[in-house]
């Protein structure tokens, strides 16, 4: 109760952009994470910050992009309920997209809780720029390299346009996972 007594009197004191960071730095430190797991929830934010610019990911599609189990994607959505949600498709959202600005602010910034704990990344941090759109970009190449193949959606033929093919869409949704049509997007991004 004290943390948020202090954080709504600043507000005011602040202009109201920075008192809703300054919230959000309340919110991310909080949850008492170890160093490996502090930069595993640094490594799915990044990813899902990256992501947002273009579609939204489901819980399954930021795992494979961040390279860990499900449940950790779900755990750090737990954690940080406040500020992002699983939709019932498994898409996850910011509940805000000034959660998204302040994301974009803090790494640019090289604050607080996005320094870097270990050695893995700079202690600098770039991971949102430089090094995250890289890192992003090779596991699209990796996804694609792993996953794309002649014909996948099992068109009967391949000479049809798709405009006359009835049910492409729901091909598409059978046989093309949410993280291979964003790599097949966005690799290049």
């Amino acid at each position: 109760q004290g943390n948020l007594d202090e954080i709504l009197r600043g507000s005011k004191e602040d202009n109201s952009e920075a008192g809703l960071y300054k919230l959000y730095l309340t919110v991310l430190p909080n949850y008492g994470y170890n160093t490996q797991s502090q930069n595993t929830v640094q490594k799915v934010l990044g990813i899902f910050f990256a992501s947002s610019k273009h579609m939204p990911l489901t819980v399954d599609a930021l795992a494979q992009f961040a390279d860990v189990q499900q449940g950790v994607v779900k755990g750090v959505i737990a954690a940080l309920q406040s500020v992002l949600q699983e939709d019932q498709n498994g898409f996850v959202h910011a509940y805000h997209p000034s959660f998204l600005d302040f994301l974009d602010t803090e790494w640019q910034s090289t604050k607080t809780f996005f320094a870097r704990a270990d050695t893995e990344y700079p202690k600098h941090n770039h991971y949102l720029g430089v090094e995250l759109d890289s890192y992003m970009s090779r596991r699209c190449l990796s996804l694609m390299l792993s996953n794309l193949k002649f014909n996948i959606c099992q068109l009967a033929t391949s000479y049809q346009l798709n405009a006359d093919v009835v049910d492409l869409e729901s091909r598409i949704k059978l046989h093309i996972t949410t993280n291979l049509q964003y790599a097949c997007k966005f690799w290049g991004h």
